[in-house]
């Protein structure tokens, strides 16, 4: 009879609250070459549906499960893994051309308005193009000469897309 009882009140249970030492499971479950190729996927802005996919859901499902993660921790944990993988393949792809994007990185992370939109969970495109509007100096002095090239223009904006969602995703994480 208690077993009966415990039965029915499990599936009542609310999900455990999402750790954020777990966010990055998922990656971590990972090998680098998985990681590397879901990141040149996400980079690419590639879609669901590629079989490279396959590995980075299986994990995210794995972790989802193990952890006891809620849909919305499942979904939070998603969009920062892409995120963090896409924005390492990024990046490197500027490293190899010789950019250094740290100063952009930091200009996301101390932008005050970006910071009080990742806050409240209402993190829009709208918000990340008056980013890129406000710092439209700083992202043609990273780039240098290659700020007039529309594919390095677009691949920035990617990174800021991404370094946004990283943070944005960590703060609906810890919500859930």
């Amino acid at each position: 009879m208690v077993y009966a009882v415990l039965a029915l009140a499990l599936p009542a249970m609310p999900a455990q609250a999402a750790d954020l030492a777990n966010l990055d499971c998922p990656a971590a479950a990972m090998t680098a070459q998985q990681r590397a190729a879901v990141g040149e996927l996400a980079a690419d802005l590639g879609s669901d549906a590629d079989s490279r996919m396959t590995v980075f859901t299986n994990a995210l499902d794995r972790c989802a499960a193990d952890s006891g993660w809620s849909v919305g921790a499942r979904e939070a944990a998603r969009r920062f893994g892409l995120g963090s993988m896409g924005q390492i393949e990024l990046r490197r792809r500027f490293s190899r051309d010789g950019i250094d994007v740290a100063p952009l990185e930091r200009a996301i992370l101390d932008d005050v308005e970006l910071s009080r939109a990742i806050r409240a969970l209402q993190v829009t495109n709208v918000h990340i193009g008056d980013f890129a509007r406000r710092r439209s100096a700083l992202i043609a002095r990273v780039l240098g000469r290659r700020s007039v090239d529309t594919a390095f223009l677009e691949r920035a904006g990617i990174f800021i897309a991404f370094r946004t969602v990283i943070e944005a995703s960590r703060a609906e994480f810890a919500a859930r």
